[in-house]
Parts: structure tokens; sequence; C-alpha cells
């Protein structure tokens, strides 16, 4: 059957400026030829990187793909994100160079109002102080 995450790419160039990656652009169009190459399997003709935010895919190889399309455009940092079908499942990876990051959200906790409520700091490391 398979898990579906929606995912959205995003390109920034080296002064962290986004770019404007539709396909009515230069880059957009070098990019998603470039994805038809890397992956000419997946990526279809009907393909372009527009129709990729918040779409549901099983796109399971996706970090094989930016990787190698970070490693043809050296010059830009792609930040692709993605929110599974599990709650919590959501995660940003940052693809600069041939070289990758995952990030992970970290869910933190409101500070207690109450003095009675000092012991959260205690027992858990998710609240806010």
């Amino acid at each position: 059957m398979g898990y579906y995450t929606s995912y959205t790419l995003d390109c920034y160039d080296k002064y962290g400026t986004a770019q404007d990656i539709s396909l009515s652009t230069e880059l957009g169009a070098k990019l998603t030829a470039a994805l038809h190459r890397i992956n000419p399997d997946y990526f279809d003709d009907d393909f372009n990187l527009m129709n990729l935010p918040y779409q549901e895919w099983k796109w399971y190889e996706h970090e094989e793909d930016v990787l190698a399309l970070s490693n043809e455009f050296p010059e830009y940092t792609f930040i692709l994100e993605g929110e599974g079908e599990d709650h919590y499942d959501t995660w940003r990876m940052i693809y600069h160079a041939g070289d990758y990051e995952l990030i992970t959200p970290r869910l933190v906790y409101s500070a207690p109002l109450k003095d009675f409520s000092q012991i959260v700091y205690d027992i858990y490391d998710d609240v806010e102080e």
C-alpha cells in the first residue's frame, strides 16, 4: 500500500535569498529537467516543482534524488520538508553541494504558572523555562 508524505522543496542562493523555482523560470526548468534525469522512473513529463508543495506522494528516494540535485547545483541550498501520515512525522532535510542534514522538530510544553508546578522542570526536559 505505501506511506504518503506531503513534500515542499525550497531553493536558496548563497545569500539566503529564496529562488523562484516555478517552471516558467530558467532555474525551475533546469531543476525540473535535472530531476527527470536523476529519477526518470519517478518523475514523468507532467512533473514540475510547482506541483510539489503539499502534494501527497510515495517518494521513497527523496533523500537520494535531492542529494543528486544538490550535487548538480552546488551553488544552491535546498530545503525539503516532509509531513507524513502519522502524527508528529514532520522533518526538514537541508542539502548543499552533495551533503545533507536531517532536522527534526522538538515538542516544547509551555512553562507552568503555578509554584507547585516547579516539579515538571525536574522531571521533563521539554518544558519551556
